[in-house]
């Protein structure tokens, strides 16, 4: 009997799959917008991670490495960077069934999930801005936004300085930008003096003509 009864869940959890299998685009994966990498997982869960994270638009899992990749944007604002990929099926936020959306989920702010806590349903902190606070002056990419996400890139001004930047707790991002301005030559303070203050500059001239 217990043999049975094992089939029994083993075709439902099937089943269950089934469902939401045929509402994934198949050989499809949205590249450039991976927010988090989850795996080993199975789809239906993949599908419930995406459903607890506000920023979470769409998914590209990969059946054969059980891996989900949720992504912060969808083939309708991005239909360019639909790609064309066998080994991955793709499915947006909008696609998935209602059932998927609980109350706590639909309580949370933007860049936070839903988790069970000992005291119940709670949101924290799921992931940084895709806006990294040193694009002015450097050439990160955000290639991840999960906590705990080290990103390493270099200064505009001078590439051989190499920087890093981590993902907080708090869902901020470690800025490293003022490693990237360039020193200047002695001068005098004269913002800081009440005094007169004059810089003496050397140089030569042409007065032949």
């Amino acid at each position: 009997m217990a043999k049975i009864t094992a089939i029994f869940v083993l075709l439902s959890i099937h089943g269950s799959e089934a469902g939401i299998y045929s509402l994934f685009t198949p050989a499809s994966r949205l590249s450039g917008f991976i927010m988090e990498k989850i795996s080993p997982i199975g789809m239906d869960m993949c599908v419930r991670e995406c459903s607890k994270r506000v920023s979470c638009a769409s998914v590209n899992f990969h059946r054969g490495r059980l891996e989900c990749e949720l992504s912060y944007s969808d083939v309708t604002a991005n239909p360019s960077n639909m790609t064309s990929d066998s080994e991955f099926i793709y499915i947006g936020r909008n696609q998935i069934p209602q059932e998927y959306f609980d109350a706590c989920s639909a309580s949370c702010s933007t860049r936070r999930r839903c988790v069970t806590a000992s005291t119940g349903h709670k949101c924290v902190q799921s992931d940084c801005p895709t806006d990294h606070p040193d694009s002015n002056s450097t050439g990160v990419k955000v290639t991840s936004t999960k906590i705990g996400t080290v990103l390493t890139y270099t200064c505009n001004s001078d590439p051989s300085i190499t920087l890093t930047s981590k993902c907080r707790g708090d869902g901020t991002w470690t800025s490293s930008a003022t490693s990237c301005i360039v020193s200047l030559p002695n001068l005098p303070d004269c913002f800081n003096t009440t005094t007169s203050c004059w810089v003496q500059h050397n140089f030569t001239y042409d007065n032949t003509w």
